[in-house]
């Protein structure tokens, strides 16, 4: 169930293909296979180079990747689909996925937790990835995952052939443990690049310049339409008068 914020933002969660099992970590197992036409490449180059990025969450834990600056690492929200690089548009379609987990201080007995094997809760505490790209062309199953465990290939690069192109995606799933608890596992969220810190100003300070000069128009216009109606109760009240003093002075004259 979306809350408001995603309805208003136009989200929608959709279930992938990836699986993942509690403290189960899976090597090149393989998401999916899928043959584009000429126009979904195009469209998929297109996407690449408007720097789509593709968002996943874990127990509404949101996937980010590592980026670098001057003062350090601080998390990106999502993983690109693609890149450019050398003129060509690569696509990612190979996902390395880290989910960090806290074990609780809770029992499954202490939280009345019916139906378990053992007394162990885990909480999901970091949601990190890292996208690459391999080229498996028209490999076989067992040669794609042999490929991706060697690392082997060169990136997929999308193609411009008007036949299509057959791309499988892959991804792995590896379970860390960690020292974040459940009620700190946004804090690491918090930190953001220093250039979109300086965006983000930019942007509240253009919504308040925008909110000040929109209700300055609307007061502007409300005390425009009070005042012309004022103006017109008053006319009518001295028409009124006149039109009596008028007709008094006709009958005695």
């Amino acid at each position: 169930m979306p809350n408001l914020g995603e309805i208003l933002m136009g989200e929608r969660d959709e279930l992938t293909a990836m699986k993942a099992y509690m403290l189960g970590d899976r090597t090149c197992s393989i998401q999916c296979t899928k043959t584009l036409n000429a126009k979904q490449l195009k469209a998929l180059r297109e996407k690449i180079q408007e720097d789509y990025y593709m968002h996943l969450n874990v127990d509404n834990m949101a996937l980010v990747i590592r980026g670098t600056s001057g003062e350090g690492s601080y998390p990106i929200l999502g993983m690109p689909i693609g890149k450019f690089q050398d003129g060509d548009a690569v696509l990612h379609n190979h996902y390395k996925l880290l989910i960090k987990y806290h074990k609780s201080e809770f029992s499954a007995t202490d939280l009345n937790i019916k139906n378990r094997k053992d007394d162990e809760v885990f909480n999901i505490v970091g949601f990190e990835g890292s996208p690459e790209s391999r080229d498996y062309e028209d490999a076989s199953e067992k040669e794609i995952v042999k490929q991706c465990k060697n690392n082997a290939g060169k990136p997929l690069v999308v193609s411009s052939n008007p036949a299509g192109q057959k791309i499988t995606f892959t991804y792995d799933v590896t379970f860390e443990e960690s020292d974040i608890k459940w009620a700190t596992r946004w804090d690491n969220l918090l930190e953001a690049d220093p250039d979109l810190r300086h965006v983000q100003w930019v942007v509240i300070l253009n919504s308040i310049a925008i909110t000040l000069f929109l209700t300055a128009l609307v007061a502007v216009v409300l005390f425009r339409t009070v005042y012309l109606d004022f103006a017109r109760y008053n006319n009518i009240d001295d028409s009124a008068e006149a039109q009596e003093e008028t007709g008094w002075k006709q009958v005695n004259t």
